[in-house]
């Protein structure tokens, strides 16, 4: 299993957000945010459920599945997203 605070730092830097934005559609702080990232702490399932769905992946896959995995569901979700409408939702 690959450490969970390296998908979120990947993910997060695949969708052009700071620690600080992402952390605000959480409603948590950045601070909170960055120990997840740093792998100090992990996130709470209430938090892993949050995340799985902005980026619309099931939370086992954040959990247990790969990156390239990842990377490849989050671009194929986003370019639904951009087919759906003229802009991004992110």
């Amino acid at each position: 299993m690959q450490d969970i605070s390296i998908k979120l730092c990947q993910l997060r830097d695949l969708t052009g957000l700071s620690q600080f934005q992402l952390a605000s559609l959480l409603g948590i702080s950045q601070p909170a945010y960055c120990h997840w990232e740093k792998g100090r702490f992990t996130p709470k399932w209430k938090y892993l459920s949050m995340i799985a769905s902005f980026y619309q992946i099931p939370v086992s896959e954040l959990l247990y599945g790969g990156v390239e995995p990842l990377v490849t569901q989050v671009f194929h979700n986003k370019a639904l997203i951009l087919t759906r409408s003229n802009k991004a939702v992110w």
